[in-house]
């Protein structure tokens, strides 16, 4: 069995160095659904003869440290702070934290807690870490994940937060995403949760989204949702566009 184990995984990293993408794709997401420490080492070996920059690999490296942190935490994260600070780190430490988070939440934020980034706390924008964990625990525990992300207060940490948690929302229903958006505050978590979920309405139905803007009072909010969904008409129907602005009271 060992044998033929060896022999299968030498088949499947010849395969993640196909030129077929597709090819390419589903061998590498094998490999990363049975890893142990020996694939481990070998793919690490494999991604850094091919280097591949790019689309392939983010790829490679969103899903192998996602899935290698489910399978060892520590020796994930300590790979992690090999890499390049100014291209792969920030990626591979998000991904491993959310892989962490997903199947062991307490302790993946115990990590992130105490291994706060200095430039955060003096700032006092919120750990960056957490966005990792909340990704993890979305599908899980929004409520939880949510909580977390009220901790945060930097405009592009709040954004990708609150695109995580709108996506797990959603996916329990619509009304579920917008009962989640409106519990929160007035400030800057509940503008962020906000736009991510008037980007979500404009991908899955323009005509919804045009009626949640409607129905909103006016705020700055609602006119940057407002201008965004405008945008999104215009390339529909430029016409239907100006009947829509047309349509809408004396404001901002």
């Amino acid at each position: 069995p060992t044998e033929t184990r060896k022999q299968s995984r030498e088949d499947l990293l010849r395969k993640v160095g196909s030129s077929d993408p597709l090819e390419q794709m589903s061998a590498f997401v094998e490999l990363c659904q049975d890893l142990d420490d020996e694939t481990i080492s070998a793919m690490i070996e494999a991604y850094e003869k091919k280097d591949w920059k790019g689309i392939d690999a983010m790829l490679f490296l969103n899903y192998f440290t996602y899935a290698w942190a489910k399978h060892d935490p520590i020796a994930a994260l300590e790979w992690s702070k090999t890499r390049d600070p100014f291209l792969e780190q920030d990626l591979v430490s998000e991904a491993m934290l959310s892989g962490w988070a997903s199947v062991h939440p307490e302790a993946a934020l115990t990590w992130a807690r105490e291994n706060e980034n200095r430039r955060d706390k003096e700032q006092k924008r919120g750990n960056d870490l957490l966005i990792g964990v909340i990704k993890g625990m979305a599908e899980t525990n929004l409520a939880g994940a949510t909580e977390l992300m009220k901790e945060l207060n930097y405009g592009i940490y709040l954004d990708k937060a609150a695109s995580t948690l709108v996506t797990a929302a959603w996916a329990k229903g619509e009304q579920t995403a917008i009962d989640w958006v409106e519990n929160f505050p007035e400030g800057k978590v509940r503008n962020s949760a906000y736009e991510a979920l008037g980007k979500r309405l404009i991908r899955e139905d323009l005509n919804r989204a045009v009626e949640w803007v409607d129905s909103m009072d006016e705020s700055k909010i609602k006119t940057k949702i407002a201008r965004e969904t405008a945008k999104a008409m215009v390339i529909r129907s430029p016409e239907e566009a100006a009947d829509w602005v047309a349509r809408m009271p004396l404001g901002e």
